[in-house]
């Protein structure tokens, strides 16, 4: 049986506050996670990790990154 495929737009999607700094939205598959993902200048990201690998594409800005302490 094959399967049903979904298609999500970015603009039909809610922007998630997550703190006073950042902002988020997001699509989740069954292996796969896409995030569009909003910083305010001075923004901090706690320590963390993921499953599997992390790509970012800035649009905008800057981002600094710490990999493996």
């Amino acid at each position: 049986m094959p399967r049903r495929t979904a298609l999500t737009r970015w603009d039909e999607l809610a922007q998630e506050q997550i703190t006073e700094m950042v902002s988020r939205k997001v699509i989740a598959g069954a292996r796969q996670t896409m995030a569009q993902v909003w910083f305010k200048k001075g923004a901090l990201v706690a320590r963390h990790v993921h499953d599997s690998e992390q790509m970012t594409y800035v649009l905008d800005g800057a981002v600094r990154c710490m990999v493996d302490g």
